[in-house]
């Protein structure tokens, strides 16, 4: 990603030389020479910056230890059968038909 910022900071900073030297008219090349110190810059990022996309916050860390903490699948199954009781004997009782 560096890189193809930097070949197309190097291909506008071509283009804007370019159009500088065929420009008239001052206010366009006042324009123009403002276009390029910022296609400079750009450029001068991606040459010096080594995390020029991407910056590194926090880095990433291995597990400590050979503990295994989660998800705990004995835990999970007795929840999801509980749970699976419950709503199933709630549909049950609401869709009894009614006593006559």
């Amino acid at each position: 990603m560096r890189q193809r910022a930097y070949v197309a900071a190097t291909q506008s900073l071509a283009y804007l030389n370019e159009q500088i030297a065929s420009a008239d008219l001052v206010e366009l090349r006042a324009v123009l020479f403002r276009l390029l110190q910022d296609e400079i810059k750009k450029s001068m990022l991606t040459k010096i910056n080594p995390e020029y996309a991407l910056r590194v916050i926090d880095p990433a860390l291995p597990p400590q230890g050979d503990e295994y903490v989660w998800p705990n699948l004995l835990l999970l199954t007795l929840f999801g059968a509980v749970i699976g009781g419950g709503v199933g004997l709630g549909a049950a009782l609401l869709m009894r038909p009614p006593a006559s």
